[in-house]
């Protein structure tokens, strides 16, 4: 929990006193941004029904994500590979070709707010979906404003998975 706290530039205080309990202090930033929908161009529809056959990398610390997603994504024709962090997203990509990473923003090891960069100058026509759980506002003011980096809050439902990845796909192409 720290690590998180840290990450998104908070601080986190413990007392704890045998026989009377433990208190957790969490202080965090408040948010830059007034909506949290507005990170989102072009928002999944729900009910989509998106199918495709190109080829994912999923990248996310949490495996019931990485299960759920993974079996809605190869139930829609995808093809899906799976990391759960980002030194083994980073070692995927050197082996082989992907058209989309879908990128967990906050994870052990290089996060999705640190490797977009990274993956932008090497992987130059990789389609990359950001997803959290956080208030976008994690990858830092402007991240998301110029509308080329996509959005997917999590908790998502199958459909919202479907037509966000679909989307991505289809803005990478043009």
């Amino acid at each position: 929990m720290k690590t998180i706290v840290e990450e998104l530039q908070g601080a986190i205080a413990v007392d704890s006193e045998v026989g009377r309990g433990t208190t957790f202090r969490i202080w965090l930033p408040a948010s830059q941004q007034a909506d949290p929908e507005a990170a989102l161009e072009h928002p999944p529809v729900a009910g989509t029904r998106a199918r495709g056959t190109e080829r994912v990398l999923l990248a996310d610390d949490d495996p019931a994500i990485r299960e759920i997603s993974t079996r809605g994504l190869v139930g829609a024709g995808y093809r899906v590979e799976t990391a759960q962090d980002g030194q083994q997203l980073l070692e995927k990509l050197e082996r082989g070709a992907y058209d989309l990473v879908i990128l967990d923003a906050v994870m052990p090891g290089p996060s999705g707010s640190k490797l977009v960069r990274h993956l932008e100058s090497h992987f130059p026509g990789l389609g990359i979906l950001f997803s959290t759980g956080y208030d976008p506002g994690v990858f830092g003011a402007g991240f998301f404003a110029d509308g080329s980096r996509r959005l997917l809050c999590k908790p998502y439902r199958r459909a919202d998975l479907l037509a966000a990845v679909r989307s991505a796909l289809d803005a990478r192409a043009r």
